[in-house]
């Protein structure tokens, strides 16, 4: 009787350890004071990557944070072209010193596809996984003036004569640059007539220079990549129009057309 007794106390004990277990994780996730705990206590957890950075003349904190995509995003730059489920979408968020609230800032920055990455489906992006991400979005500061410019890459397939994107979101002006360019017919390397910038990047010419050497990097690195497994369905710029059907999901930002973008 004393042998059950002290197995029924024992049983009765264990969902109290299994609540104070899960307090103990609770506590731990919201006393994150990493970039991405607290990405993902602010957007979810699904938040893949978060990298801390600076702006100067701003004493807040600002954290670029890669989001998978599930759904259609309509790409606010290109009209009637939307991202591709796979894909990821790059929010940066700001809290300043007075406040514990972070803003949040959607200026148009997407991750989609990598030369040699399969896809999920025939409508899907390729999702990049953690190393391959790091490949495709960062923080640098192109120019030197003290403002850290947010970056991100697409990728697109053979149905776009393979052609990467790359855009560069800069907070303390609020500018979005883009450039983009194609892999020579039949071989590798970009092809040097294909460059297509931005109109506002003849202003910031070492920020287009940076933009350059990434592209050229990345191109060298993944040259060998077999880029037809990206799927014959992958569209410009690894972004996609919806199936028939399909609905393009609102990614609607007060930023997402930041002054001075455009071509």
């Amino acid at each position: 009787m004393l042998a059950l007794a002290l197995s029924l106390a024992a049983c009765a004990d264990r969902p109290a350890r299994t609540e104070t277990k899960d307090a103990a994780r609770a506590d731990s996730a919201s006393t994150d004071t990493s970039a991405l705990g607290v990405a993902r206590r602010q957007l979810g957890p699904e938040v893949r990557q978060a990298i801390p950075y600076t702006v100067s003349d701003y004493t807040g904190r600002f954290i670029a944070a890669a989001i998978p995509v599930h759904e259609w995003v309509q790409d606010p730059l290109r009209n009637g072209v939307s991202v591709a489920p796979g894909g990821h979408e790059i929010v940066i968020l700001e809290m300043p010193d007075t406040s514990t609230t972070f803003a949040f800032t959607k200026p148009g920055l997407y991750v989609t596809d990598l030369p040699g990455t399969p896809r999920s489906g025939p409508n899907a992006s390729a999702m990049p996984d953690s190393s391959a991400l790091r490949h495709l979005t960062g923080v640098q500061d192109m120019n030197g003036d003290g403002d850290a410019e947010v970056w991100s890459v697409q990728y697109g397939g053979p149905r776009h004569p393979y052609t990467w994107e790359i855009r560069a979101y800069d907070r303390g002006g609020r500018d979005l640059y883009q450039l983009a360019a194609r892999r020579r017919r039949g071989g590798t390397g970009l092809d040097p007539a294909s460059w297509d910038p931005s109109r506002n990047l003849a202003e910031q010419p070492a920020i287009r220079a940076w933009l350059e050497q990434k592209l050229q990097a990345l191109e060298t690195q993944f040259a060998s990549a077999d880029a037809g497994q990206a799927g014959a369905a992958s569209s410009p710029a690894g972004a996609a129009t919806p199936p028939a059907g399909a609905a393009a999901a609102d990614s609607s930002a007060a930023d997402s057309a930041p002054a001075g973008s455009g071509r």
